[in-house]
């Protein structure tokens, strides 16, 4: 996230619970400049005959001409998501431009191949950009106009701080705005604390011509390249108008990844992101409405959300005589059918009141953090006539 210091987003995020959106504005370049007809294709340089360079390196001495020497090729090896930052001078009579190609180019021919360029009036060009993947980038330094003499360097550039995790530090609920790109802004990472059981939502929205997605990672990410960890995401196609909702499935530190597609461009966009309680709700039958002293009958209920497998929940019994719910058994809800359910098989043991047994069941259990984020919920109740 360019223009933007760590310590002004830990403020919006932890002071304002909202803020009103700005206008959104895209920062797509400009297309790249088709290379002109004057010259046959097998003028430029080769990729096959690129010169290696490592990082940082500055060329100086070399010259170009727009007629018979037109570009310089220079081959560099970049991981995925490092930035690297190219500077080009030369004479200001000259327009020399800047191109960078990506892995598995076969030629620099086609302009359009390029994944970063800097095509201005005059010869003082610079790009900054982020690899996707890991291989061999190409930096051509070609001349539009003129003759002479130019300076080339190329370096990594200091990692973006919101560039991966742990991202930007922020509690919710907050609405954040920020601006990402396909060139050098890829990825702009906000951490946030949630609870097991709450229910997350997530909304992005940007200028109609680019293309954002919008991801939530789980807590334990270590790196936006752990696809594994993934939790939700959103990724229309041709749109920066994305949203996630879900349920935590842990509580923990969570990552919220604005992420510019490829050929994506560029834009400012409104991020905005809340945590509350998910709503349950739960129900009980019993497999038997009468029975005896040494019977065994079955409890069962299904429970929403889907959310809640794995969750602990709990039966409660009211004994003949009494006034009074006691506890009677802790259970774990579990997968059935697409949905979530529960059972517990209740013995009526020797020495037993016989009379008549309420059951009813609670969800989520108190006092486990598994169900933390979970609202109380309470079915209805069952009886059982012990004979």
């Amino acid at each position: 996230m360019r223009l933007r210091s760590s310590f002004a987003w830990l403020v919006a995020a932890t002071l304002l619970a909202s803020t009103a959106a700005p206008a959104m504005a895209s920062t797509n370049k400009a297309p790249v400049t088709p290379r002109p007809a004057r010259l046959a294709a097998t003028s430029y340089d080769t990729i096959a005959g690129a010169s290696v360079r490592t990082l940082p390196f500055t060329e100086s001495g070399l010259s170009l001409d727009e007629l018979t020497n037109p570009d310089d090729i220079f081959a560099v090896y970049l991981t995925a998501g490092q930035t690297i930052s190219v500077q080009l001078t030369a004479s200001p009579s000259n327009d020399y431009e800047l191109y960078l190609f990506p892995p598995g180019t076969t030629t620099v021919v086609n302009p359009s191949a390029a994944v970063d360029w800097s095509e201005g009036s005059v010869s003082d060009e610079s790009l900054l950009y982020t690899a996707r993947v890991t291989g061999y980038y190409y930096i051509d330094a070609y001349a539009w106009a003129g003759t002479g003499p130019y300076t080339l360097s190329a370096s990594l550039a200091t990692p973006d701080p919101d560039g991966n995790v742990p991202g930007i530090p922020a509690l919710l609920p907050f609405t954040v705005s920020g601006d990402a790109n396909q060139w050098n802004d890829v990825n702009d990472v906000y951490s946030f604390y949630a609870t097991a059981g709450q229910t997350i939502t997530a909304a992005l929205s940007g200028a109609v011509d680019t293309d954002l997605n919008l991801y939530l990672y789980r807590p334990g990410t270590t790196t936006l390249n752990d696809t594994s960890k993934v939790l939700a995401g959103s990724a229309a196609s041709g749109t920066t108008t994305e949203s996630i909702t879900c349920i935590a499935p842990v509580s923990g530190t969570y990552f919220l990844d604005v992420y510019a597609m490829p050929n994506g461009g560029g834009t400012d966009y409104v991020l905005s992101a809340s945590a509350a309680n998910t709503p349950t709700s739960v129900n009980i039958k019993t497999s038997a409405t009468t029975t005896y002293i040494g019977k065994t009958p079955m409890l069962t209920g299904t429970v929403t959300p889907t959310g809640m497998i794995g969750v602990n929940m709990v039966v409660y019994v009211k004994k003949p005589g009494k006034a009074y719910w006691t506890y009677s058994s802790n259970r774990t809800v579990y997968a059935l059918n697409g949905g979530a359910a529960w059972q517990y098989k209740y013995y009526f043991k020797k020495g037993m009141a016989k009379g008549i047994y309420y059951f009813k069941a609670v969800t989520p259990a108190p006092g486990f953090a598994n169900g933390a984020g979970f609202d109380r919920a309470e079915s209805g109740v069952v009886s059982i006539r012990v004979k």
